[in-house]
């Protein structure tokens, strides 16, 4: 019976393992803030050079295909952008293994908070503050508020699609290198 009881770990619940692992990932953000300043910086610096551009695109064919020489350029941008998340399940990778074969905690609880932690501050404030930037300066303010709405909404759910496919890859390759050459040959197709 004693041998029985020493093969049974103790574990924590899941929210309490999910709230050890957001303080840790929100001291991590705290510590290395630059990848978040950067994704904003660009972000605005983009927009403002997009909205310059194509500032007021006019009515006529010219200005159609000036809008979607826009959006291309937006979405293209905010997809290459998500390329920064390749390595996130690389960095951590051997802490994560140790540590969830010590009993800490499990992989569904390790994965929100690292989601969470990359998808909201550099995969949807981004395109929405990049979406607010330009869609009144290239003239895409044809009717009311849900057409801003929608193109913000399409421009934040096309980045998290294209980083949770670079997550995928990252995953997946054995390298960054790799799964960067993988990741823009998707997004090129």
């Amino acid at each position: 019976a004693a041998s029985l009881v020493a093969l049974v770990k103790h574990e924590a619940s899941f929210a309490r393992q999910l709230r050890a692992l957001l303080r840790r990932q929100a001291r991590n953000v705290r510590r290395h803030p630059f990848l978040i300043a950067l994704h904003f910086v660009a972000t605005a610096l983009a927009a403002l050079g997009v909205g310059a551009v194509f500032f007021d695109a006019g009515r006529d064919t010219g200005g159609i295909q000036n809008r979607m020489g826009a959006l291309f350029f937006i979405l293209m941008y905010l997809t290459l952008m998500s390329l920064s998340s390749l390595p996130a399940w690389r960095e951590d990778r051997l802490l994560f293994l140790r540590e969830r074969a010590a009993g800490a905690y499990g992989t569904d609880a390790y994965f929100v908070p690292t989601l969470l932690f990359d998808v909201l501050p550099m995969r949807v404030l981004p395109p929405f503050f990049f979406g607010l930037m330009t869609y009144g300066m290239i003239g895409l303010n044809e009717g009311n508020e849900y057409n801003l709405a929608t193109f913000v909404a399409t421009l934040i759910v096309t980045n998290v699609c294209a980083t949770c496919m670079c997550m995928a890859v990252g995953a997946c390759c054995r390298s960054v290198a790799v799964a960067n050459a993988v990741a823009s040959l998707c997004f090129l197709v």
